[in-house]
């Protein structure tokens, strides 16, 4: 009986040993990286963490399949709410003006544009690039008909940029050249005048003198009314007409206007403005060049006499010279041109018209 009773114990004990054994393997073997992990975040050793996410299925080996076209080029993720909508375009230019818009050959005219938001505008005309002013949203410019213009319609064009200086728009617009009919004037001049005076080298030389004196330009106008006529006189050659020197064939029109009267009568500054240039020329004498600017300047020529220095500024009505009869002259007179951009204009319209916008 005692014997039973021991076997028994024993089996009791060693199932116990067992029982015990098993659970201290349990307890030492490592737990599942992303159990630990969620564990440690949390701070507390033992507690259970969460249930952690099963691993991604194992690709087979084997070669890549190519990804789909949509897998290639995911689509992006959006904003929540409305799409916001896209820029809206600039506003075209408006109110493009040409005035006047039947202008004579030898004349000048005024474009000006309205053009909300833009930076920049350029006005192509004649094959030239000329760049407008900007005053707010209204751009304008001044440009001339040369004197050799064929009469009929003709079209200008307008681009606007904005600040960055991307093209915004290109307008185009219609103007009319009417030809102008003008005077005929016949010269008797010495021989030796003429041999000097209107030689090849002579007139090469003047034109060198011409290209220095519109090589640059201020770029802000200065004049706000119409020009002044700068001297007391009488006026004995108008601007355009043609001449014939000694019977000869009829030649290049006469560049400006031409007032007479005694030696030394005083010459005014027909609108304010710098005086860009002051010199001796083969054939216009004794000269005076004042940039009003906006491409417009004024010459005073055939001077006896120069008041104001090169570079200096000079108000509407100042004296800057006195009349002459230097260079290529029959008398006392002052020739008086005005230019845009280098092309030579009627100067007495200029003491008619306000040319801005």
């Amino acid at each position: 009986m005692w014997g039973a009773l021991l076997a028994v114990a024993l089996l009791l004990v060693a199932a116990a040993v067992a029982a015990w054994t098993s659970q201290r393997g349990a307890e030492d073997a490592p737990r599942p990286v992303a159990v630990r992990q969620a564990l440690e975040r949390d701070g507390t050793p033992g507690s259970p963490g969460p249930t952690p996410t099963p691993p991604p299925p194992q690709r087979a080996a084997g070669p890549t399949p190519a990804p789909t076209e949509a897998a290639a080029e995911p689509s992006p993720a959006r904003p929540d709410g409305p799409e916001a909508p896209p820029p809206a375009p600039p506003p075209a230019p408006e109110a493009v003006v040409v005035e006047p818009p039947l202008v004579g050959n030898g004349e000048a005219m005024v474009v000006s544009v309205l053009a909300p938001g833009a930076a920049f505008a350029t006005l192509r005309y004649r094959g030239e690039a000329v760049p407008l002013l900007a005053e707010g949203d209204l751009f304008w410019g001044v440009v001339a008909v040369p004197i050799a213009a064929e009469p009929g319609p003709a079209l200008l064009s307008i681009e606007t940029r904005g600040a960055s200086g991307r093209l915004m728009h290109v307008v185009e617009r219609g103007y009319e050249v009417v030809l102008v009919e003008r005077p005929v004037d016949y010269l008797q001049l010495p021989e030796s005048v003429t041999r000097a005076l209107l030689s090849p080298e002579a007139r090469a030389e003047e034109g060198r003198l011409r290209a220095e004196q519109f090589s640059t330009y201020d770029r802000s106008p200065r004049w706000e009314t119409a020009f002044r006529i700068p001297a007391v006189g009488v006026i004995t050659t108008e601007f355009g007409s043609a001449r014939s020197v000694n019977g000869g064939p009829v030649g290049t029109p006469h560049t400006g206007t031409d007032v007479a009267n005694a030696l030394g009568t005083p010459v005014i500054a027909a609108a304010p403005g710098r005086v860009a240039w002051v010199g001796e020329m083969p054939i216009r004498g004794r000269s005076i060049i004042v940039d009003h600017g906006a491409g417009v300047m004024s010459g005073y020529h055939h001077l006896e006499a120069v008041e104001v220095p090169e570079g200096g500024l000079v108000e509407a009505g100042q004296v800057i010279g006195a009349i002459g009869s230097t260079g290529l002259s029959t008398g006392p007179h002052l020739h008086w041109e005005i230019t845009v951009w280098g092309t030579n204009v009627d100067p007495l319209l200029w003491a008619e018209r306000r040319y801005r916008p």
